[in-house]
């Protein structure tokens, strides 16, 4: 075999071998979170959910889990539950150094798709508005 024949068959190989990783990893993909919460423990447990009193409420319901817990966002969109800023230390990424400083916070995505407490929470859409003033911290929002 030539060296351009060869080179084609390992080209092919590694081809087969990366479209076969591939495929596996597709499959091995957590569901996202169905968008109304199960209504029963069982069908909670399809979620990998909790199933408890949440917040305020006084009847036990699900909160499931997200694919995507710990991943870095930027936008609440970036995430199947919520993207959460560090309160003791926001991450941000720079885009002026300004007067003002200016650019994105950075979140990381909750593990439950509610998370319940009061957190420094990006919205869904946050980064649309474009780079914003670094020098306070976003907004907390409270979940009962």
């Amino acid at each position: 075999m030539n060296v351009v024949g060869g080179r084609a068959v390992l080209v092919l190989g590694i081809a087969l071998i990366c479209t076969g990783v591939a495929c596996r990893a597709r499959s091995s993909a957590v569901a996202p979170p169905p968008t109304t919460p199960p209504a029963t423990p069982e069908t909670c447990r399809a979620c990998r959910g909790v199933w408890a009193i949440h917040g305020l409420d006084d009847k036990p319901s699900c909160n499931c889990r997200t694919a995507d817990a710990g991943k870095r966002c930027r936008d609440g969109r970036d995430c199947q539950g919520m993207c959460i800023v560090s309160a003791d230390k926001p991450e941000v990424e720079l885009l002026h150094a300004g007067p003002p400083a200016r650019g994105f916070f950075v979140g990381r995505c909750s593990e439950l798709v509610t998370v319940f407490g009061c957190n420094q929470i990006l919205e869904r859409g946050a980064s649309a508005a474009g780079p914003v003033p670094l020098a306070g911290p976003p907004q907390t929002i409270c979940v009962d």
